[in-house]
C-alpha cells in the first residue's frame, strides 16, 4: 500500500516537473519571438528625434543629459533602452 502511494507521488511530481518545463519553454519561445527595436532598426537621426521627444515626456528623466553630445552609437543604444522599457511597461499593462 505504501509503495503504491510513493509511486503515485513520484508520478505526480514528474508530471508537475513536465508541466513547469513546458510552461518555461513556452514563455521563452514567446519572449524570443517578440519583436524589439535593435540597433539595426533605427538610424541615429531617428533615435535623436525620439530622444528629443522623450526628453519632454514625464516618464523619462533625460533632462540632465545633453542629448546633442551623444555619439550615434550612444543615441541608438539609449533609444533601444527606452523602447525596450516602453514595450515592457506596455506588456505589463496587458496582464
Amino acid at each position: 500500500m505504501q509503495a503504491k502511494g510513493l509511486h503515485l507521488l513520484k508520478a505526480a511530481k514528474a508530471q508537475a516537473n513536465r508541466s513547469r518545463l513546458a510552461a518555461a519553454q513556452a514563455g521563452y519561445a514567446a519572449l524570443k519571438s517578440k519583436t524589439t527595436a535593435t540597433l539595426r532598426d533605427v538610424s541615429a537621426e531617428e533615435a535623436r528625434l525620439f530622444l528629443e521627444k522623450a526628453s519632454n515626456d514625464r516618464r523619462f528623466t533625460l533632462a540632465a543629459r545633453n542629448l546633442g553630445e551623444l555619439s550615434d552609437t550612444e543615441a541608438i543604444a539609449l533609444y533601444t533602452q527606452l523602447k525596450s522599457l516602453l514595450e515592457s511597461t506596455r506588456d505589463g499593462d496587458d496582464k
